[in-house]
């Protein structure tokens, strides 16, 4: 596919199902069969993945990786070897590969979906189109490892423990993150106790307060301790970060921060879920609660480019989404504070926009084609 028009239909595809459930929200509007709402929706995060992801960065880092592996060495590239086996297998087909990383994905997250028998779906599935489909779910195989962490985790708190391990294990082969998720795993299904939340609390005010208190010598520490990311993938974004414009600062600022709000408000509305809530409710909490802390941890420890951190965002943010529906039965919500949500969201979106048309499109067709 052409690549102005792979960008341009990812694009309006993405618009089209973001518009669609804002006015599902928005409006109040009801729906007889919620399932052919979360269908429709998968088969167009599906169809944008596939076959208009244009509009992330990871576009053309994947196309370089693809070319280099099938014309040139594979040694050097930072890619798991199962995928590097799979694109020998099927020459330089970014479709078949598209398609490779995200039917499987889509479909356990129908299936997780269905698992979590989520009551307020509309709520959800905006969340999840407006926060986190754009910078998480359709630009890079990080998903596809993502789904199945999650699904082993359900599996063996619903006491499926053989299952629940050997999909965990399988994990591992889908993405470099497990070597950061793995363990955390075993953190997540440690029951949450009030006092512990608050030492967790205290520690991360402590943390904070001593990077500010020692910024000056925090880059010296960094650069002994550098643990960044070495995807090579990872290299092509960096680099438009940091010859973008005052606006990227203003949209990644916007968007991080926004996340963090809503996670911590989030947390604190649904904290009776720790004392009373069902044993999965228990467990997404947790994995929300721990991402977004040392999310917060790594961030302002100056440990490395960023990139823990937002890992870390991306394994509790299916969870968050989740989560969120529970909020109006833990706490009431008033007028002023749906008002809030609604431009918040809205304004989230705009700046979506703008970094899709700005950002990855001045990046994408400034290079020159790939031969």
């Amino acid at each position: 596919m052409n690549e102005e028009l792979n960008l341009y239909v990812g694009w309006f595809f993405y618009n089209l199902i973001c518009i669609l459930l804002f006015c599902f929200i928005l409006f109040r509007l009801k729906t007889k069969q919620p399932k052919q709402l979360i269908y429709l929706t998968i088969l167009v995060c599906l169809l944008i993945a596939v076959f208009g992801n244009a509009i992330t960065m990871d576009y053309r880092a994947y196309w370089k990786i693809i070319q280099q592996i099938v014309y040139g060495s594979r040694k050097h590239i930072h890619l798991e070897e199962i995928y590097k086996w799979y694109i020998s297998q099927i020459g330089a087909n970014y479709i078949l590969w598209q398609m490779a990383i995200y039917v499987p994905a889509y479909l356990v997250f129908y299936y997780i979906i269905k698992y979590l028998n989520i009551k307020r779906i509309k709520l959800f599935l905006f969340l999840f189109v407006i926060l986190i489909l754009y910078y998480d779910c359709i630009g890079s195989r990080q998903f596809l490892f993502i789904i199945f962490y999650y699904s082993s985790l359900l599996f063996i708190a619903n006491r499926k423990f053989l299952l629940g391990m050997v999909v965990l294990c399988a994990s591992f082969y889908l993405h470099k993150m497990a070597l950061m998720a793995l363990p955390l795993a075993f953190l997540f299904l440690i029951p949450l106790k009030n006092k512990l939340i608050l030492f967790v609390l205290i520690v991360i005010i402590l943390t904070i307060g001593c990077r500010i208190i020692l910024a000056s010598y925090i880059e010296e520490i960094a650069q002994i301790a550098k643990i960044s990311g070495s995807d090579g993938y990872l290299s092509t974004e960096g680099e438009a970060d940091s010859t973008g414009s005052i606006w990227w600062e203003i949209i990644g600022t916007y968007t991080l921060y926004t996340r963090l709000v809503l996670l911590t408000i989030c947390l604190y509305k649904t904290r009776e879920i720790v004392k009373s809530g069902t044993t999965i409710n228990k467990l997404i909490y947790a994995i929300v609660f721990w991402t977004t802390l040392l999310s917060i941890f790594f961030k302002y420890v100056g440990l490395a480019n960023g990139t823990i951190s937002y890992r870390l965002l991306s394994i509790g943010a299916i969870g968050f989404c989740y989560l969120f529906t529970l909020v109006p039965e833990y706490s009431r919500i008033r007028n002023w504070q749906k008002i809030v949500f609604v431009i918040m969201m809205l304004i989230y979106f705009v700046l979506t926009n703008a970094y899709i048309t700005g950002v990855s499109h001045s990046v994408m067709l400034g290079e020159l084609p790939l031969e």
